[in-house]
């Protein structure tokens, strides 16, 4: 009897989750996807199978979790404005925990969990390599304190020899296949488009998808250490703005504003959305990360999971390929 592996991919038409899928049906995997409705572009004329449902509706999960299911958990909420704080925790950390302990009772293959280097606590200027402790008191940001939590206990289950699992760290991620359009996606839309922006001091790290995608990959079907930094490259602003509008042929780059400029624009706008129930992804919250540590070692993904960072250039270019062709 040949028994084949499936993959279950939450999250699965998110900019991460819906590329792993991609490259899984690339290589020829069974993939079951859980979706929260059955018309999605992101996994339209995808060769996979479809489960309508909520990640937070674990009896639907533990139908399909046996013993030869590698599940990826790429399903999370991403906000950093404070909005939205019980579907955070709900998604975040009880969906997660809940999923894991799943795999835990039916002897899961794998459990591959996508956390996020924002539940990392960091200093200053020291070098940042995968945590064995975290600190979600210290973090700033509520997305931040909810991966910090969730990374907390998976790491704890896999420790304990009670769960085959891995946990990876991605940084900001660019790409094609931004359908729901990521904070990054929305500043090469603007820029596209020809929404005023403005430029400010920082910047972020970067990683190209479809890297985070492959490495993933590598991590759910081979033996792996039980937890990778997934990040990239650093890039401040002024690199960003300039290499998307090399590859647009736009000249003139958007005016230049100091910091304390951009946090009173953000305070006025923060103050209008509360006031009319709004949300946004640019806020202090965000601009404070522009300028902390980015220092990220990611030696043990390039060595253990093959990660092959690609040019930042390169990533640009694709994905305003992409929302050209798709977006526009």
């Amino acid at each position: 009897m040949v028994v084949i592996t499936k993959f279950i991919v939450t999250g699965a038409s998110g900019h991460i989750g819906n590329n792993i899928i991609r490259e899984l049906v690339k290589n020829g995997e069974k993939v079951i996807a859980l979706v929260r409705r059955e018309n999605d572009e992101s996994l339209d004329f995808l060769d996979i199978e479809k489960v309508i449902g909520d990640v937070r509706d674990i009896d639907i999960l533990k139908e399909l979790i046996d013993e030869e299911t590698i599940v990826i958990h790429s399903a999370g909420i991403i906000c950093f404005s404070g909005k939205n704080k019980e579907e955070l925790y709900d998604v975040n950390i009880k969906a997660t925990i809940n999923l894991a302990n799943t795999c835990i009772e039916k002897n899961a293959k794998k459990f591959v969990y996508i956390a996020s280097v924002d539940g990392i606590c960091r200093e200053a200027n020291e070098c940042i390599r995968e945590p064995y402790q975290f600190y979600p008191d210290r973090i700033e940001s509520l997305y931040g304190k909810t991966k910090a939590v969730a990374s907390k206990y998976i790491l704890e289950q896999i420790e304990n020899g009670n769960l085959n699992g891995v946990i990876l760290y991605p940084s900001a991620v660019i790409g094609p296949n931004d359908f729901k359009i990521s904070n990054t996606g929305e500043i090469i839309l603007n820029c596209i488009k020809g929404k005023i922006m403005v430029r400010i001091k920082g910047g972020y790290n970067f990683i190209d998808v479809r890297d985070v995608a492959r490495a993933t990959i590598m991590a759910a079907v081979n033996e792996t250490d039980s937890s990778y930094l997934l990040t990239g490259v650093n890039v401040s602003i002024d690199e960003l703005v300039s290499l998307i509008y090399e590859k647009l042929e736009k000249k003139h780059l958007p005016i230049k504003i100091p910091l304390w400029v951009a946090n009173t624009g953000l305070f006025l706008i923060e103050k209008y959305n509360n006031i009319f129930s709004k949300d946004t992804p640019y806020n202090r919250q965000t601009l404070k990360y522009l300028g902390s540590n980015h220092n990220y070692v990611n030696e043990r993904a390039i060595n253990d999971l093959d990660l092959n960072v690609r040019c930042i250039k390169e990533s640009i270019s694709d994905t305003i390929d992409w929302f050209i062709a798709n977006k526009l």
